[in-house]
């Protein structure tokens, strides 16, 4: 299969004003599902079969239940030695997932986002897409998810014609330090961005489906 070319930051612009113009007028969930089979994005989206909708959140206090359950550490890493033969078989068959891809480390991160989703004060210096993973959880699904399909698309957007910003934002890759600003002007703009309709808003789910939508988009341009 031949690889995707490179699209143009020309290119680029004019496919995200495309989507964020439609974005803008959604009036429902159903009107962004609609969206999400936009010709430009629609093979690029989410597959739904490997990321379905969460039913379910993750509260600071069942954070520090965790903790003092002996689940977790004070540093919100895992307890390893909770993880024995008397744990319910569907933990196991959990833990067994993250420890054959090497993730058990990973969740710390998420644990910290959910204890810290409600609070002004952000410690997160690494890993940002797992800790606002957390948040999300944490927050009842208020904070969007973000990865760097999202932030390129929402970069993009931000940049308007400024063509050297959209260069940099093609090249968006793995999430660092530096991106923290524009992590926090996307999570500002799902909270309080006046564009998008209010019966839009206040739908359930709604920024769930706004995060399909600039994964798609985001990886339709890069």
């Amino acid at each position: 299969m031949a690889r995707k070319q490179p699209t143009s930051p020309e290119c680029a612009r004019e496919i995200v004003r495309r989507v964020f113009d439609r974005l803008k007028v959604c009036q429902s969930v159903a009107d962004i599902e609609e969206l999400c089979n936009h010709d430009s994005i629609c093979k690029f989206r989410m597959p739904l079969e490997k990321f379905p909708r969460l039913g379910f959140s993750l509260t600071a206090e069942e954070v520090e239940r965790l903790k003092r359950e002996g689940w977790i550490n004070d540093d919100f890493s895992l307890n390893h030695a909770s993880f024995d033969d008397s744990v319910d078989p569907i933990i196991k068959l959990l833990y067994a997932q993250a420890w054959k891809n090497g993730d058990v480390g990973k969740h710390r991160h998420i644990a910290r986002g959910a204890a810290e989703a409600n609070s002004t004060e952000r410690n997160c210096a690494s890993a940002f897409v797992y800790y606002q993973f957390g948040a999300h959880l944490g927050s009842g699904g208020a904070e969007p998810i973000v990865d760097q399909h999202v932030l390129r698309a929402f970069g993009i957007y931000r940049a308007g014609e400024d063509e050297i910003k959209i260069k940099k934002m093609l090249k968006l890759g793995q999430l660092r330090k530096s991106h923290v600003d524009l992590i926090d002007d996307y999570r500002a703009w799902m909270a309080d961005d006046e564009d998008l309709c209010d019966s839009l808003r206040a739908e359930a789910g709604w920024r769930y489906g706004g995060d399909q939508v600039l994964f798609a988009l985001g990886r339709a341009v890069r």
